[in-house]
């Protein structure tokens, strides 16, 4: 069958991924707490079931989850979907679970709202969207008897948001993931494609004092107040790491540093005090490091002791606690390996790109460095729906994802797993 013919189709099948994706978004999987991942594997059992997958639900062990020090309800639940046939295996993976919902939304979070092009809802870019189109791209195979190159097994995980121990580093360990593995977060519709992902470091800093009535300060220590040197020496800090460049390139924008990956030095949450009129006995503060495949973790943790012996010398504070949390590891993917070069080719062959384009990195994190870890000679293949138009949108208030975006990567999975190619 010609492709604009397959493409034709998928686009005809327009109303079908809006339908399918306001079904996925209206299971709240928000984590924390992370409710729902059995309300999930329902609904994508009630898809691929007919599709002719065989659907297993690997709940994840007690030992593993409380490695995540986050208050957590419900079973953690992943889903894996296989469909053999005695082809090459492949793997394609997209996460469950969303961020929580904050800011004055004008779309409800939940519902799926369709305006324009536009579908807005919390997890519709980031990535709920993604298997829409996934889901979509294997109707579409069925239903014009488009043969699979492929052995496939679809990965639905939990707990990608929060890492420490995610659902796919799980199924790693397991022997769950099969061949190439295609990342559904690893691409995007313009001329992109994931070279590089930033590890990430979360450091929570607890200056103590001693409370009193704010009438008699002089009889106490203000935790709040004894924090601010820490924060001078960390803001200075700050500007040092940030002058970093990575020898990967960065993906592209106006307001970007560099066009080389830069690291990320954020002080995210500050907190202290209880009421107005007692001087605070603690402040905390929690660092969140986004650190780049070419640096090192363990001096990474160094600088920022050092720095904080800094500020613990011109502080007053009682006692300076400091909790290091590795959360996310970061990723470097083979641009030269065939499955990466086919996917840009769906691509090109989608949008109409006249020539081959660059890898690009982001300060992002992934449970993709969890499967390299574990899997340190796995394909990561890299394809999805950003665009510079809504990559703003994840995690954002009013998450939206373009319904052509999702069409567009639809035809681009077709396309990889049905036209032969180099991918073994």
């Amino acid at each position: 069958m010609e492709l604009s013919r397959i493409f034709t189709e998928v686009d005809d099948r327009r109303e079908r991924v809006i339908d399918i994706l306001r079904e996925l978004i209206s299971v709240d999987t928000t984590i924390p707490p992370g409710r729902n991942y059995d309300r999930m594997a329902e609904v994508l059992e009630g898809y691929l079931q007919p599709l002719g997958f065989d659907c297993r639900r690997v709940e994840m062990p007690e030992e593993a989850v409380k490695r995540i020090p986050l208050p957590l309800e419900g079973e953690r639940i992943n889903l894996v979907a296989s469909r053999e046939e005695g082809k090459p295996p492949l793997s394609i993976y997209a996460h469950m679970d969303v961020v929580p919902v904050e800011g004055d939304w004008k779309h409800h979070p939940f519902g799926g709202e369709v305006e324009g092009d536009m579908i807005y809802g919390r997890g519709s870019l980031d990535m709920k969207g993604d298997i829409a189109a996934a889901i979509l791209a294997l109707e579409c195979m069925r239903e014009l008897q488009l043969e699979s190159l492929f052995d496939i097994h679809a990965l639905m995980c939990c707990d990608e948001e929060v890492g420490y121990y995610p659902g796919v580093r799980y199924l790693a360990e397991q022997g769950l993931i099969k061949g190439p593995l295609l990342w559904l977060e690893g691409g995007g519709q313009v001329p992109f494609q994931l070279k590089a992902t930033a590890g990430s470091l979360v450091v929570e800093i607890t200056t103590v004092g001693k409370s009193c009535h704010s009438g008699t300060n002089y009889m106490g220590v203000n935790a709040v107040e004894e924090m601010v040197p820490i924060l001078d020496e960390l803001k200075a800090l700050k500007a040092e790491e940030e002058a970093f460049r990575s020898r990967y390139p960065a993906y592209p924008h106006p307001d970007a540093p560099s066009e080389r990956m830069t690291p990320m030095f954020n002080l995210n949450i500050i907190e202290g005090g209880v009421k107005t009129n007692i001087v605070p006995a603690e402040c905390r503060l929690v660092l969140d490091r986004r650190y780049l495949p070419d640096e090192d973790l363990e001096a990474v943790k160094a600088r920022i002791r050092e720095a904080l012996d800094r500020g613990r010398e011109r502080s007053k504070a009682l006692e300076v606690r400091a909790d290091f949390r590795h959360i996310y590891r970061p990723v470097v993917m083979d641009e030269d390996s065939p499955g990466n070069a086919k996917a840009r080719k769906a691509l090109m062959e989608v949008h109409g790109f006249g020539e081959e384009f660059p890898l690009m990195g982001i300060a992002g994190s992934t449970d993709m460095g969890d499967v390299q870890e574990v899997l340190p000679h796995i394909e990561l293949i890299g394809m999805g729906a950003f665009n510079p138009l809504t990559l703003d949108k994840a995690h954002a208030v009013d998450e939206c994802v373009s319904v052509n975006d999702l069409l567009a990567l639809a035809k681009q999975m077709v396309y990889f797993l049905t036209v032969p190619g180099s991918v073994p």
